[in-house]
């Protein structure tokens, strides 16, 4: 795991065995201040360059038959239509490095697209086949991004308070159910490359969502107190000019314009190609999957 912390704390932080009894606990004792958000110049280094250099490596390891690249939905241009029906991967324009409202959706957006030129053309031995999964925004237990965040606003003000109106559909996605669909797709993979059969996921990629969308401000709780979007969004603005100034970028606010567009917009994506050829089925529900993260946060 690595972080980038707030001053007078631990710096950035290393910890190997993070899955282990006593590694996935060091993980969960570093400081709240730190965040896995990094400056344009380390997400570019991150997503993009070292997606590259894993892939390039890869190719030249015979042993290695198949990745699985773990996207994003922020890796696709989204727009007002992406809150109106179900978008299909055809239809997805992704974000480039000159593209994207943020730095991680530049980066994640073209790291996305080198999975999609590992095509075989038929002949399976030796290649390296590929696909990539395009995950919803994550929540379930261990989540300290989303879920954390969320339960960390229980009994205050910030519980009562939605910024704008509440009529942009979005699509989450359980732990559970992303874990899931990466062992589906790595299966089906190395199915593809050991049958020397084209079952239309090499070279692909795949939404992954519960599948059923719901309006934003009904997944964390009803609010009360409504504020504008547009007063939000320009002391955001504000704010994130300041900090990128005092701080020389080298760090960024946990909120910021481009997130608040994110859920001003919506997005709403078809997991129909996923159902059909990874034979993914969400295993929990979004709203069974709300009730074991705050368990298990309990």
């Amino acid at each position: 795991m690595e972080a980038i912390c707030q001053q007078n704390t631990l710096g950035t932080i290393l910890v190997t065995g993070g899955n282990g009894v006593v590694g996935s606990r060091v993980v969960d004792a570093v400081p709240a201040d730190c965040r896995p958000v990094a400056p344009s110049k380390i997400q570019h280094h991150a997503n993009y360059l070292a997606t590259k250099q894993i892939l390039e490596a890869a190719r030249q390891h015979h042993s290695i038959r198949a990745v699985v690249y773990k996207s994003s939905v922020e890796a696709v241009v989204l727009g007002p239509g992406f809150n109106r029906q179900p978008q299909t991967e055809e239809e997805a324009t992704l974000n480039g490095l000159k593209s994207g409202t943020s730095a991680y959706a530049r980066t994640i957006g073209t790291a996305d697209a080198l999975t999609h030129f590992e095509n075989c053309d038929g002949n399976y031995q030796g290649m390296l086949l590929t696909t990539c999964l395009r995950i919803g925004v994550l929540y379930g237990e261990r989540d300290e991004k989303t879920t954390a965040e969320i339960l960390k606003l229980v009994n205050t003000f910030g519980a009562r308070v939605q910024i704008g109106p509440n009529n942009a559909v979005h699509d989450w996605v359980y732990t559970q159910n992303a874990a899931l669909a990466n062992v589906l797709a790595a299966k089906a993979l190395l199915r593809e490359t050991s049958q020397a059969i084209d079952l239309g996921i090499n070279g692909e990629a795949f939404y992954i969502t519960d599948g059923g969308p719901m309006l934003f401000w009904d997944f964390p709780s009803t609010r009360i107190i409504k504020v504008p979007f547009g007063v939000v969004l320009f002391f955001a603005a504000v704010g994130e000019r300041t900090y990128n100034i005092f701080t020389f970028r080298r760090k960024t606010l946990k909120m910021s314009p481009h997130h608040l567009d994110f859920t001003r917009k919506g997005y709403w994506f078809s997991i129909d190609k996923a159902r059909v050829r990874l034979g993914y089925k969400p295993i929990r529900d979004t709203d069974e999957g709300i009730r074991r993260s705050v368990t298990w946060f309990r």
